[in-house]
């Protein structure tokens, strides 16, 4: 069981060191990405340009929002890939962070509604276990009490007789 505790607690800390650095490199990458921004046409691959807006809005929903240079930016390449004209390509951009705030605050609500239904359950499940506990402390009990009359009513089965030997053995009378 405690070896079972320790292994879950080592995974949980390696995936949370992995996702850090995972994290860490997404946020270099982030600033990486802002070094090379240009008001011209990339000349490389566009699934590069799509993973460099992919990680600035990324850290815009982490954020709560993009900063106005990223909006700017992020427009002007929704622009320049679709072919929209600037007002329609920033109302674009608004709306996606829009869905993606609206979303991660459905993620939240969903979330807490799961934890508060799970501590429900643990309530009740706990409040079941006293229970279960309680009574089987009342039969050990009662069956205690039974057990220590039937061997006083009956000295064959090794009840008194049993006693006065072994207090007689010990050198009492």
């Amino acid at each position: 069981m405690a070896g079972a505790a320790i292994q879950g607690a080592a995974s949980g800390a390696a995936s949370t060191a992995s996702s850090d650095t995972a994290g860490n490199a997404n946020t270099a990458q982030y600033y990486t990405d802002m070094l090379f921004r240009s008001d011209h046409a990339p000349h490389g691959d566009a699934a590069l340009t799509h993973a460099e807006i992919g990680r600035i809005v990324a850290r815009g929903i982490i954020e709560g929002d993009m900063s106005a240079a990223d909006k700017a930016y992020v427009s002007q390449v929704v622009a320049r890939e679709t072919g929209l004209n600037q007002s329609d390509a920033e109302k674009r951009v608004a709306d996606v962070m829009q869905q993606s705030k609206t979303a991660m605050v459905d993620a939240a609500d969903i979330a807490k509604r799961d934890a508060d239904e799970l501590r429900k359950i643990a309530e009740t499940a706990s409040l079941w276990a006293f229970v279960s506990l309680l009574i089987g402390a009342f039969a050990a009990s009662y069956m205690a009490t039974v057990g220590g009359r039937s061997s006083d009513e009956f000295p064959a089965l090794g009840g008194a007789t049993t006693r006065i030997e072994t207090a007689s053995w010990h050198g009492v009378k």
